[in-house]
Parts: C-alpha cells; structure tokens; sequence
C-alpha cells in the first residue's frame, strides 16, 4: 500500500534531556509506548521547526497524555496554533451498523476507557502546556464533535481511534485539511488486536497513495506524510 517507506526516527535515547523529561511526566496520562509519544513529539517540533502552518489535532485523547505532548511543542512556539484534543469521554462505543473486522471485539469493549476533560486538563497541566484560548477539548461521539467544529488547516492529526468506523470517520472528515508537509499519525495500525484500523486505512488511502510523500511505523503506530 504505502510505498515510500522509511525507517523509523531514532529511539528516546537521542531526545534533548528536556524533551525526555516530557515524555516521562506525561507517562501517567498515556497508554502509548515510549516511543510513540516521542514520535508525537519530534513529529511537533519538525512541523515547528519548518514552519508549516495547521493546528495540531488529536482524535482520541483519553486522558490527555499524548496531547500534552504536542501542547507542550505548541507553547514553546509561542502558541502560534491550536491544539484540538476530541474524545467521547463516555468510553468505547458500542459497536454500529458499518463496524468492520472488529465489530466482535467492540462488543467486549463498548463502555471501557472513559477518562475525563479534568483528566486532560490535568495531564497538560504537568507539562505546564494549558491555555483557554489555545486548547480545544472537545467531547463527544466523532459523528457529532467533528462537524461542530471545522479545522480549516492541520499540520499534525493523531489518530487514536480503535475502530474501523471511527478512524474511517476521522480521515474522511479531516485527511483534507492537513497541509503539505504535514502529518498523519493513525495509532495501532499494525495491532492484531484492532483489525479494523489497518482496515479503515487500507480502504481510505486505496486511491490517495499519490498524495503521500513517505510513511513509516513505530509499531503499532503508522506515520504518514502529506505530499
């Protein structure tokens, strides 16, 4: 499917001590590996540090552990864009009528997960990364959240999804405004365990591999950069 692929950047080891710092306080917050966070993170300063303009979005911010992360790059900018963070904060859905390989699976898991804003409000806050004016948390079923509020430019979009609908729905209603340059983070992509994502994926970019410049993983994660 993709087949611009590259290696992986380097490991945790080679970040700045402050930047590892970050990593290890938003830990508490964050079901995702080490790695993948540090992924988020370097993938934030690149987009910076090039200038590419777009705001940095996540879809599935559960306790806010990732999305401080990219705050925490924001702020450092100079809050120069915004940070959308959506999520249910009800947990998994159950599972709906265009539910893919995994609708089995959501039965186990419809109800699961719920975090809260003060849970996101209180991750950003250890990395000192919190603005009313420049951080959106946004609850709510995807179908709902991501209509009310139109992202006109993104630079960062993290997927953090689970499901085969509801990272289906993500690209669909977001893939198009992120910018050349920018960049696509779709979370366990190559995990067995939610088939439905590499599903969605698969389906989505079938006749979009010309818009893609490179992609790599950090398993489960996949990477993706816009052309």
């Amino acid at each position: 499917m993709f087949m611009k692929l590259r290696k992986p950047p380097k490991s945790t080891r080679d970040l700045s001590a402050a930047d590892a710092v970050i990593i290890k306080k938003v830990r508490a917050f964050s079901m995702l590996s080490p790695d993948r966070l540090e992924n988020l993170l370097r993938l934030a300063n690149e987009v910076v540090r090039g200038a590419v303009p777009g705001d940095f979005v996540e879809c599935g911010a559960c306790r806010g552990g990732s999305g401080a992360v990219v705050a925490h790059v924001a702020k450092l900018e100079g809050w120069k864009r915004n940070v959308w963070l959506f999520d249910s904060f009800m947990g998994h859905p159950e599972p709906s009528v265009i539910s893919g390989l995994d609708s089995e699976i959501m039965k186990d898991w419809a109800g699961t997960m719920i975090a809260s804003q003060a849970d996101v409000r209180k991750a950003l806050k250890t990395v000192d990364a919190y603005s009313e004016e420049h951080i959106r948390i946004v609850p709510g079923w995807f179908q709902d959240s991501l209509l009310s509020k139109p992202i006109r430019e993104i630079a960062l979009l993290h997927i953090d999804a689970d499901w085969y609908d509801a990272t289906l729905l993500c690209l669909e209603k977001l893939y198009l405004s992120i910018v050349a340059g920018g960049y696509l983070v779709i979370d366990d992509y190559d995990n067995p365990s939610f088939p439905g994502v590499k599903q969605a994926v698969r389906e989505f970019f079938a006749d979009k591999t010309k818009e893609i410049s490179f992609s790599f993983e950090v398993r489960p994660a996949l990477t993706v950069k816009k052309g």
